[in-house]
């Protein structure tokens, strides 16, 4: 809740107490305050002042510089928000393959994993990305990509990448990561994202040729063209009783 007093002497305040804390209005917040980190700007000879007010609401003042409370309020919001979005996603992801109580499901493995994060920092991360395993990571954006496709939730894949992205580039800068391992993931994302851009030409100056043994041929020069080739190829299997297997329907069977 940063900004809760801005800076306007006329009406006879300077100092900006801006509470660490995700607030809502409900009397739980009043108790959660307590011990919570209150940013403090303002000119030099009102800090004091708001650090005493800080301190008498049982909270703990942290001085910050007025040319900063942008990029404080922009990492407070990127930690807090963009966690309850990507918590979204997964949930997301979770309830379209079966999972009944995916907030259940998932409370333990991100309770722990931002409590190793906050105790020890980026040194606490695991998984596929901090060992290079881009055959993973392939695994991962080929599913999403996938069900990017079938339930529009390309937002979910375009995370998931940007987030593989700055992973791999900060585990590199660390030296957590060498060269080829940091070059491996790149690539994995380039070759799937470019793919989702549905306005990108295929790479090949004639286009592609599009044949099945129930629709008439068509060359296409974009994904999106390539899309809507298959998706009427699809129409036209199920009108013609066949039955497709598998995730992402990959076979289809026509009696």
């Amino acid at each position: 809740m940063p900004g809760v007093f801005s800076h306007s002497p006329s009406r006879g305040y300077w100092p900006c107490h801006a509470p660490s804390h995700d607030v809502h209005g409900a009397f739980l917040d009043v108790q959660r305050l307590n011990g919570a980190s209150f940013a403090v700007t303002g000119p030099a000879p009102f800090i004091p002042i708001a650090q005493a007010l800080v301190v008498e609401m049982g909270g703990e003042p942290v001085h910050i510089a007025e040319a900063d409370r942008a990029l404080y309020h922009a990492a407070l919001a990127h930690a807090a928000n963009h966690l309850v979005t990507i918590m979204g996603q997964s949930q997301q992801a979770l309830a379209s393959i079966g999972v009944e109580d995916p907030s259940h499901y998932l409370g333990p493995l991100v309770r722990a994993a931002l409590d190793n994060a906050l105790a020890a920092g980026e040194t606490a991360l695991t998984g596929p990305v901090i060992r290079g395993d881009s055959g993973t990571v392939t695994e991962h954006m080929r599913a999403l990509r996938e069900y990017a496709e079938q339930e529009n939730t390309r937002d979910i894949a375009d995370s998931y990448a940007e987030l593989v992205k700055s992973t791999a580039k900060r585990a590199h800068n660390r030296g957590l990561l060498n060269d080829e391992q940091l070059g491996r993931v790149e690539s994995t994302l380039t070759e799937h994202t470019s793919f989702m851009d549905t306005d990108r030409p295929l790479p090949l100056r004639q286009g592609v040729l599009v044949m099945t043994e129930i629709t008439k041929p068509l060359v296409v020069k974009t994904i999106a063209e390539f899309r809507a080739a298959i998706a009427e190829a699809l129409v036209a299997a199920r009108e013609a009783g066949c039955t497709g297997a598998g995730r992402g329907r990959r076979k289809w069977y026509c009696g």
